[in-house]
């Protein structure tokens, strides 16, 4: 039975026909399976990488953006520490123009006290020297009426006197005549 194109395949081994033999089809199987195992891994490997990769680049951007926040933040504090002593100064120099004002008037009403004082001091003294004034005059006019009183007395006495001496001697001259 030559003729017959199906048994003569059946027959004929598959490598003579075109086609691979089990174990060449084995072969380029496992040949295959471990070249697909190999760019697996290959894959594997090389996503590992970009993983590292941007894990790497993530952490700088992580290092870079907390130094720029650190620096950010010393910043800020530096700032803030400028503007807190620029206020203190400020604070000091309203405190010190306060105080100097505090001064100024304590100083004006201290001395507006002591005018006061010495006004009434001056008017004390000089209406006690009125008063001392016064008071001499009236002595001086009590002497003088005292020394008036006196006077009239005595003139009067010694007009009596004289009277009474006229009258003596006018009645001794009468005795006499």
């Amino acid at each position: 039975d030559k003729g017959s194109p199906l048994t003569t395949s059946l027959k004929t081994p598959s490598s003579l026909l075109g086609k691979p033999s089990f174990e060449e089809q084995n072969n380029e199987k496992e040949s295959l399976e471990s070249d697909f195992k190999a760019e697996l891994e290959r894959l594997r490997k090389e996503h590992k990488r970009q993983l590292d990769e941007e894990k790497r680049a993530h952490e700088q951007e992580t290092k870079k953006l907390k130094f720029a926040q650190e620096q950010d933040l010393q910043d800020l504090e530096m700032e803030f520490n400028k503007q807190k002593n620029a206020t203190k100064r400020r604070n000091a120099a309203r405190q010190s123009e306060w105080e100097r004002e505090l001064d100024e008037q304590n100083l004006s009403s201290k001395r507006k006290y002591e005018k006061e004082l010495q006004s009434e001091f001056e008017q004390w003294k000089k209406d006690k020297e009125q008063m001392h004034r016064s008071q001499k005059e009236r002595q001086e006019l009590l002497h003088k009426e005292e020394l008036d009183l006196v006077n009239t007395k005595r003139d009067d006495m010694l007009r009596k006197l004289k009277r009474d001496h006229e009258k003596e001697i006018e009645d001794k001259q009468a005795e006499f005549n």
